[in-house]
This record gives C-alpha cells, structure tokens and sequence, in this order.
C-alpha cells in the first residue's frame, strides 16, 4: 500500500524558504549601504585600496550566490555582469575611468531596486532586466561577446591571446552549471565550451542551451574537445556549429572559426 507524504511537511518547508527569503531580504540593504560606503570613496578618489576593492568583490559575490538560492535569479545575473565589470580594472587600482565608477553605482542601483520590488512581492523585473542589459552594452566596447568555459588557466590564456585582436569580448566560467545560467540569461554572441568542462560537459552544455529558450538558441557554439572520436561524429550527434580538437593548432583553428563566425554575424545585421 502507498504512503500519503504527510501534508504538513510540504507546507512547513515551503514556510521555512519563505522565511529564509525574507530574512536574506531584510539583510540586503545593510550589505548594500556598505557597497555604497565604498564606491563613494573609490568615487573621491578615483582609486581604491587592494582591501576595499576586495570587499567589494565579496559582497557582490556573496550576493550572487545567496540570491539564486532564494529564487531571486535576477540579483545572480546582475552579480555576473557586476564582478565582469570589477574584473576589467583588478589590475589598475590607482587610476579608475569614470565609466568604471558609473557603472559600479548603476549596477548596485539595481540591486536595490530588486530587493525593493521583491519586498512588495515582485517575481518578475523586466525593466530591470533592460536596465541591466544597457549598462551591460555601455561599457562592453566590443561588437560580441563570448562565454569560454575552460577550467585550465593555461588554455584560457592561449585561447584569449589567440582572440584578443578581434572584436570579441571574453568572459570565462570554470564549469558547465555556472555557464547554463550565464548562456541563458545573458546575450552571448558564442559560447566556447571544453569537451572535458567540469560537473556539466561541454556536449551536454551545447545540449542543454539548444533545448532552451528560442533567444538562446541563437547562439553560436564551438566544442573544444580532446576526443579525436567527438570531432568525426556528426553536426546532429555532437549539437556544436564547430568541433576542435585541442592539439597544436587548437589555438590557430579557434582563431579562424571565430572570425568566421563574426563575419556572418556581420553579414547577418545588415540584411536583419
């Protein structure tokens, strides 16, 4: 005979996420104030000591872990864009670009008005979303973007030195998961996926975004792969626009693939 799960267990649980939700709420604008703290006197000076740029870098990572955890999936992705930003000036601390420093406040103004919207119930912010899509564009001087996920530092730089002349912006994620949620909640131009990414592989990476949403569906993939096997199998078997083998010429190959890639991507814009 079946057991019944008892009623009460679901409700108490779901109780329990709402309290922890509210309680993370409620903490949100002391973590916030304090940002505030320091990005106006990084403001005054236009510069900022090794500590408090690190402090900065924590909160905004704390963030973006602790809110995905409650549902709010919009605070992890400005996160995202917020450490990419931080990331672009980690190694020039003493002379920060206005532009830095604009985008900085305009990035934790949406995570207040997150937290603002969530206290009045909200689960959906779309302007907020077009808001952080703009900041976004801002300061991204390239014409695409490109989400690499490689968990080796030394073929991240190979493969960044290899596209550095182009007009590519390239962001890295170690792993698979972190790079599902980028890939689907960010406008990525191309997705650089290793065969052997960690905890979700690069195959089933490309899956996973190809069975999306239609607008991340759009995004052109490339598999970089150790597998001589992967590399001979078919376009449908494998699901990546481009596969490559990581040899010698890995690097030179990426290169040709990629330009490729924006040439018609160019093409493409200007008959859309």
């Amino acid at each position: 005979m079946e057991k019944n799960q008892p009623s009460g267990t679901t409700d108490k649980f779901q109780a329990m996420l709402r309290q922890l939700r509210a309680t993370f709420i409620d903490g949100m604008p002391a973590r916030l104030e304090k940002l505030d703290s320091l990005l106006l006197a990084m403001e005054k000076q236009h510069a900022i000591g090794e500590e408090d740029f690190h402090e900065i870098c924590r909160i905004v990572h704390t963030i973006k872990g602790t809110g995905g955890a409650y549902g709010l999936h919009i605070l992890t992705t400005i996160c995202h864009q917020f450490e990419d930003l931080l990331q672009s000036v980690a190694g020039n601390l003493s002379d920060l670009p206005q532009q830095f420093i604009d985008h900085s406040f305009a990035y934790n103004d949406l995570l207040k008005a997150v937290i603002d919207q969530a206290r009045n119930g909200s689960e959906i912010f779309p302007e907020i979303e077009r808001a952080m899509l703009g900041i976004h564009e801002q300061y991204a001087d390239a014409k695409y973007s490109v989400l690499l996920v490689e968990n080796s530092k030394l073929n991240t730089q190979i493969y960044q030195q290899a596209l550095k002349d182009l007009r590519v912006r390239v962001e890295v994620v170690p792993n698979g998961y972190d790079a599902l949620f980028r890939a689907l909640n960010e406008p990525f131009s191309i997705l650089i996926t290793s065969g052997e990414a960690p905890v979700l592989n690069g195959v089933a990476l490309i899956a996973a975004v190809r069975l999306s949403s239609l607008k991340s569906r759009k995004i052109r993939t490339i598999l970089l792969t150790s597998s001589s096997d992967q590399v001979n199998k078919t376009h449908r078997e494998v699901d990546a626009d481009y596969v490559i083998l990581k040899d010698k010429s890995c690097a030179e190959k990426l290169l040709a693939v990629v330009s490729k890639i924006i040439t018609e991507l160019d093409e493409k814009s200007k008959t859309a």
